[in-house]
């Protein structure tokens, strides 16, 4: 006869009966669903094809695609990084594409605000750029502040709307309707 089996500490272990393995299943006769695969459009643009690319030459320009971001600082003035032709990014799109919407200048824009239309931008601090330009100069107001992490928990952070000129020009702007004849604009 057999003994039965103990554990470590001299106690009879149960016999664990192991359940009857699965009947093989023989492979589906149905083929599996054909899966075109993956088909990704270029979606980098070359800044020399952007429509958003104001060329400076052949070589150099600037990208134009966003609008200027408010800031912490007064008499902050809107300017667009320079990028070389070579240049790409994923948020460009070509120029010659179908119903490309391409720029919109400041002065056309639905978004920018003069103060005053007859004086342009008085600047509180600034002096490095000439009268001229201040005189044509409004805010660009297409974006509102962001929060912002402060070092100081008592500091209080003013937006300022950047100024730029009305030739100045970005994707983000939306062109402003003209009012019908003898209506102010809203």
């Amino acid at each position: 006869m057999f003994a039965p089996r103990r554990d470590n500490e001299g106690l009879p272990m149960t016999n664990i009966v192991e359940p009857d393995a699965s009947p093989v299943v023989p492979p589906l006769a149905v083929p599996p669903l054909a899966v075109p695969p993956l088909v990704v459009p270029t979606l980098v643009v070359h800044c020399q094809d952007c429509a958003f690319w104001l060329s400076f030459g052949k070589e150099a320009g600037s990208c134009r695609r966003f609008a200027p971001p408010p800031s912490q600082h007064v008499d902050d003035t809107g300017f667009w990084p320079e990028t070389l032709a070579v240049n790409s990014c994923g948020e460009g799109i070509v120029k010659t594409d179908p119903g490309v919407p391409g720029t919109v200048s400041c002065g056309d824009c639905a978004y920018w605000h003069r103060q005053n239309p007859d004086q342009g931008v008085i600047p509180l601090r600034r002096t490095d750029l000439p009268a001229d330009w201040w005189r044509a100069a409004g805010f660009c107001t297409r974006h509102a502040p962001r929060a912002e992490y402060q070092s100081q928990w008592r500091t209080v952070t003013r937006a300022h709307w950047r100024a730029t000129h009305v030739t100045d020009h970005c994707g983000e702007g939306a062109r402003r309707v003209a009012s019908p004849p003898g209506e102010e604009p809203g």
